[in-house]
């Protein structure tokens, strides 16, 4: 699920292949196709309280490409497909508030689609504490924004410019363990879907996110993920005050929320496939949903560089 209402960010929360400040030798490739589920009920406001309770569902697809272009430059390129469903259809909030015809159909489709540009400028393999990058992209939900202001909504249906740095270093743990910490802040630019009288719709927005890996044995990690979102400015979420048929409505809010949770890697030592699950909870939310539970599994395949094959 991508940012809006759901505020699952492209750029994190998943086992990516571009995760973390490490890049991809130049000729080098990643694909990683992955599967993920999210399930909410409750939406938390401005003032903690809960304002909204409605059970929804998402599942999709993400694929993701990862290559190096040169030495400490790779790009990205990803996309997903998704499909958002309120699970009782008679639900109160479906059928008593004053709402659009189609404020709680199911909405399936292309979500957001992102490109990224990662250069790596420092590299604890050469000396330095750390390693160290900085990547600019953007984010796109133009496919689905005619759709934005429904509850099923899959994201702001914005275009976002963004730019962040990623710091982390990994090591060995014994004879053959490894460990791998890394830290990830994005800061957005959001193009307005529309003039309001808050201002520019949606707001810009910070993505962050840090995780921790940590193997007794080459083929297997295991560590804690947080990952956040903060919009920096918008508006509270008041069902009782809110007109639901402006389709920028929930990109109004000025939403934030937090999550924890773990992620597991089963790695092959023959540079086969690498199968990665993670496991998402949300423990503190501002106007957005406040028990997002998220699940993901994925498959990333590396292929190293033809010329060399056989080093």
């Amino acid at each position: 699920m991508s940012v809006g209402i759901i505020a699952v960010a492209s750029w994190s929360n998943m086992a990516m292949a571009g995760s973390g400040p490490w890049t991809l030798e130049p000729g080098e490739h990643n694909v990683y196709v992955g599967t993920d589920y999210f399930r909410y009920a409750s939406f938390r406001g401005d003032d903690g309280e809960v304002a909204m309770r409605t059970r929804i569902t998402s599942a999709g697809g993400t694929a993701v490409w990862t290559f190096g272009m040169a030495y400490g430059l790779e790009g990205e390129l990803d996309a997903r497909y998704e499909s958002v469903r309120v699970r009782d259809p008679a639900d109160a909030f479906c059928t008593m508030l004053d709402v659009p015809d189609d404020w709680c159909a199911p909405t399936h489709g292309l979500g957001d689609v992102g490109a990224r540009l990662k250069w790596r400028f420092l590299d604890e393999a050469f000396g330095a504490p750390f390693s160290a990058s900085v990547h600019l992209g953007f984010r796109s939900g133009e496919a689905y924004a005619n759709r934005r202001g429904r509850l099923t909504t899959l994201g702001d249906g914005s275009t976002d410019l963004g730019g962040g740095l990623s710091v982390g270093r990994a090591g060995t743990l014994g004879a053959s363990g490894w460990y791998q910490m890394s830290i990830d802040a994005t800061y957005f630019y959001r193009f307005a879907n529309q003039n309001a009288d808050i201002g520019r719709v949606p707001t810009d927005e910070v993505n962050t996110e840090a995780s921790l890996l940590v193997s007794l044995r080459p083929s297997v990690g295991i560590g804690p993920t947080v990952a956040g979102f903060w919009r920096v400015s918008g508006r509270a979420l008041r069902p009782e005050e809110a007109d639901f048929f402006d389709p920028d409505y929930w990109g109004s809010l000025q939403a934030a929320q937090l999550k924890v949770g773990g992620k597991l890697g089963v790695y092959s030592i023959d540079n086969g496939p690498t199968i990665s699950v993670s496991v998402l909870q949300t423990v503190w939310a501002r106007n957005n949903p406040a028990d997002t539970l998220s699940l993901s599994l994925g498959i990333g395949q590396w292929v190293q560089a033809r010329n060399r094959a056989g080093d």
